[in-house]
C-alpha cells in the first residue's frame, strides 16, 4: 500500500461529480431553507406565541405565492401557497382544508374563519430549520452520490473539489481471445469476457479507464503496448493473462526486463493464485491477474480496488460478518473467495451461502450470487454458523440482497399506511444494509384487493404488500388534466433515444432527491398558473432508476379551456422542469463509457435549437 499515494483534488462542476469523492469539507453560505416559508397552502397569521380558538375571524389582506419576494404581514390573514416566504410579522400557518371562506371577491377570499384552534408556529418551516450558515455539510472523503450533491445544489453550490480519477489502462493478453461479442469464433478461439466486467468494475469503482486492446503472446507488442498506456498518463496497469507458470506467461520476465520491481508473485489464495504485483519505473502500479474470469474478478476486488481506495483518499473498508448457512470445503491452506448469496429468513436475519459451482471459469454462479464471501484459516473446513467476511462486488456498491418474497411481523403505530411506511423507512435499512430507504417513498402499499392510500387504516388481517415502482403511463397525464370545459391538451412525452451527442447510447440512469424535486415541480406550476390563469391544469411525472432505449423518461401535460394555452404552458413547463428541476442523469454509451450530467447540458444543440444551454 505504501506505493500508493492519494491524488490531488480537481475543480468540477457539480453536475460532473456524480460518484467522485469529495476532496475537502463543505461549509454551508447560506441557511435551508433561506427563508422562513409555508409547508402547506392555506392562510398566514400572526400567533405571537399565543393559540387561536376555533371560529377566529381574520380579514384576508393579501396573496403570497412560491417565488413572491417579501411583505409586510399586518395583523390579518394572507392566503399562501407551499413554500412560498412568509409576511413578515407572520408566524402560523393554518391549512386551507381548516378554514372556512365567509366572503371573496374575483374568487379570492376576503375573509375567513377558522374551524378548529390553531397552535401558533405550526405549518410553517423556520430559515435554518435544516441547514445553518456556517455549517459543515459535507466532509472531505464522502462520496459525491445523489443525496451529497442535491444538498449542495440546494445552497448553492456549484463547484466542488473533487480527488481525481485514478487513470487505470486494462490490457488483455493471449491470441486465443476475440474482443467483439458478435464476432464469430474460429477453433480454439473465446471471447474475452473479461473486457466488459474490469473495465465496468473499475469504473464503478472510481476510475478513469483507458482499453487498450488485446495482444498474443508476443513481447515486443506487450511492451508497445504498455509503452503506449504510461504515455497516456496510465497511473495503474491491469492485465489478464500470462502471469502463470506456462510457456506462454511472458509477463513476469518482461516486467523484469523493463526494471519494474515485482513485489509479489503468487499469493495464497483461490481463485487467483498466480497474481502478480509490481511497480514500474516512474511509480506505474501494476496488476498482472490471471484470465480465467472469475480469477481476474477476484484479483480486481480484493488486490486492484483497494489500492484504487487508497488512491482516491478513502479509509479502510468497512466490512460485513455473517453466519454460514451450512458447512463449506475450502482449499487446504488458502484463503478462498467464494461466490455466495446472502439470504434474509422470514425474521429478518441475514445469513451467507456458498453457491455450488466454485471453478474460476464458471460464470454462470456470478449471476447467481450477490456477493463474495472470504473464507479464511489453514483448515479445509468452515463450520455453518461460523462469521465470515461478507463483501458486496464493488468497494463502493450497496450489498444486494437476494430477491426474495419475505413476510416480516412488524408492530405498527398509529395503524395507518402512512404509519407503516415510516416504521418500515426506520427497520429495512438497519436489517438489510445496503437498502435504499428511498425506495419506499415511490412504492405504493397494496391489500389483497387494491392499492392503499398514506391515509387509510391498515387492513384488519395486518397484510400489506409492497409494490415496486411501475413505469410512467402517459394516459395517467392525460386523464389528470382532462376537465369538461377544456377544449385543448397538449402532452409532452420524453423518452431515452439511442443517440445523442455524437455517441450511440445505450440507457440512462436517473437521479433525483424525490421532496426537493417535487417542491421545485409545485413552485414552477404555480409560476404557470399565474402567468395563464386559473383554469389551467397541469401534470408532471418525472422517472427514477435505470431506462433502457424507448423507455419513457418523463411526460408533461397540461389542459386549458384553449389549445394556445395549453401549447405554451406544456412548452413552459417542460423547460422549467429540465433547466431548473435538480435531477440528474447518467448517460451509457456503447464502448462503456459513461457521463452524468444535470436538467439538458447533454442536449444536442442541432436537434432541439428551442434550448439555450447554460
Amino acid at each position: 500500500m505504501e506505493a500508493a499515494t492519494p491524488l490531488p483534488a480537481e475543480r468540477l462542476r457539480l453536475h460532473e461529480a456524480g460518484g467522485r469523492i469529495l476532496a475537502t469539507d463543505i461549509i454551508s453560505g447560506q441557511s435551508l431553507p433561506p427563508f422562513d416559508n409555508s409547508a402547506m397552502d392555506g392562510f398566514a397569521l400572526r400567533a405571537n406565541g399565543t393559540p387561536f380558538e376555533s371560529d377566529t375571524e381574520f380579514v384576508v389582506q393579501g396573496w403570497q405565492a412560491a417565488g413572491d419576494t417579501g411583505t409586510e404581514g399586518g395583523d390579518g390573514a394572507w392566503e399562501i401557497m407551499t413554500g412560498a416566504r412568509m409576511p413578515v410579522g407572520l408566524d402560523t400557518v393554518v391549512p386551507i382544508e381548516n378554514v372556512e371562506i365567509l366572503a371573496s371577491e374575483d374568487g379570492r377570499p376576503t375573509r375567513i374563519a377558522l374551524k378548529s384552534a390553531v397552535k401558533p408556529g405550526q405549518n410553517v418551516r423556520l430559515r435554518g430549520q435544516d441547514v445553518e450558515e456556517g455549517e459543515r455539510v459535507l466532509q472531505a472523503g464522502q462520496a459525491l452520490d445523489i443525496n451529497a450533491r442535491t444538498l449542495l445544489h440546494a445552497i448553492g453550490v456549484a463547484e466542488v473539489a473533487a480527488v481525481a480519477r485514478p487513470k487505470v489502462a486494462v490490457i488483455a493478453t493471449g491470441k486465443e481471445l476475440v474482443t467483439e461479442a458478435a464476432q464469430a469464433l474460429d477453433s480454439g478461439q473465446i471471447r474475452d469476457s473479461n473486457r466488459p466486467y474490469l473495465i465496468g468494475r473499475l469504473q464503478a469503482a472510481g476510475a478513469d479507464v483507458v482499453w487498450q486492446g488485446t495482444v498474443g503472446d508476443e513481447v515486443a507488442a506487450f511492451d508497445a503496448v504498455l509503452d503506449d498506456a504510461l504515455a497516456a498518463g496510465a497511473q495503474v496497469l491491469v492485465s489478464t493473462g500470462a502471469v502463470s507458470a506456462g510457456r506462454y506467461d511472458f509477463i513476469p520476465d518482461a516486467l523484469r526486463a523493463r526494471g519494474a520491481r515485482i513485489v509479489f508473485h503468487k499469493v495464497a489464495i483461490r481463485p487467483g493464485k498466480p497474481l502478480l504485483f509490481a511497480v514500474l519505473p516512474g511509480g506505474a502500479l501494476y496488476f498482472g491477474l490471471p484470465g480465467n474470469p472469475v480469477s481476474a474478478a477476484v484479483g480486481q476486488r480484493f488486490f486492484v480496488e483497494p489500492v484504487l481506495r487508497r488512491l482516491l483518499g478513502l479509509a479502510a473498508e468497512p466490512l460485513l460478518q455473517l453466519p454460514l448457512q451450512a458447512d463449506v470445503r475450502k482449499p487446504l491452506g488458502l484463503r478462498f473467495h467464494a461466490r455466495a448469496r446472502v439470504d434474509v429468513d422470514a425474521q429478518g436475519r441475514l445469513s451467507a451461502r456458498v453457491l455450488a459451482g466454485q471453478e474460476s471459469f464458471r460464470l454462470k454462479s456470478m449471476l447467481q450470487a450477490n456477493a463474495w464471501v472470504v473464507l479464511e484459516g489453514e483448515g479445509d473446513l468452515v463450520a455453518a454458523g461460523t462469521p465470515v467476511r461478507v463483501q458486496g462486488w464493488g468497494h463502493q456498491d450497496p450489498l444486494q440482497l437476494a430477491n426474495q418474497d419475505r413476510e416480516i411481523a412488524l408492530e405498527v403505530a398509529g395503524g395507518t399506511v402512512a404509519d407503516l411506511r415510516q416504521a418500515l423507512r426506520e427497520l429495512l435499512p438497519v436489517r438489510f444494509p445496503g437498502f435504499r430507504a428511498g425506495l419506499l417513498d415511490y412504492s405504493a402499499f397494496a391489500d389483497q384487493q387494491r392499492v392503499l392510500r398514506d391515509h387509510e387504516a391498515l387492513p384488519a388481517d395486518g397484510k400489506v404488500a409492497i409494490l415496486p415502482p411501475r413505469a410512467i403511463d402517459p394516459a395517467e397525464g392525460i386523464a389528470a388534466v382532462s376537465d369538461p370545459a377544456f377544449g385543448g391538451i397538449d402532452v409532452f412525452i420524453g423518452k431515452v433515444r439511442d443517440f445523442n451527442v455524437g455517441r450511440p447510447v445505450t440507457g440512462i440512469t436517473y437521479d433525483l432527491f424525490e421532496p426537493l424535486v417535487l417542491n421545485e415541480i409545485q413552485r414552477l406550476a404555480a409560476e404557470i398558473e399565474a402567468t395563464f390563469g386559473p383554469k389551467l391544469k397541469l401534470y408532471v411525472a418525472h422517472a427514477k432508476g435505470s431506462l433502457g432505449i424507448g423507455d419513457v423518461a418523463v411526460v408533461v401535460a397540461a389542459g386549458s379551456p384553449h389549445r394556445d394555452e395549453a401549447f405554451r404552458a406544456c412548452r413552459q413547463l417542460i423547460e422549467a422542469v429540465k433547466h431548473q428541476c435538480p435531477i440528474w442523469k447518467q448517460e451509457h454509451y456503447e464502448d462503456g463509457d459513461s457521463e452524468w450530467s444535470e436538467g439538458c447540458t447533454l442536449c444536442h444543440a442541432d436537434s432541439e435549437p428551442a434550448h439555450e444551454h447554460h
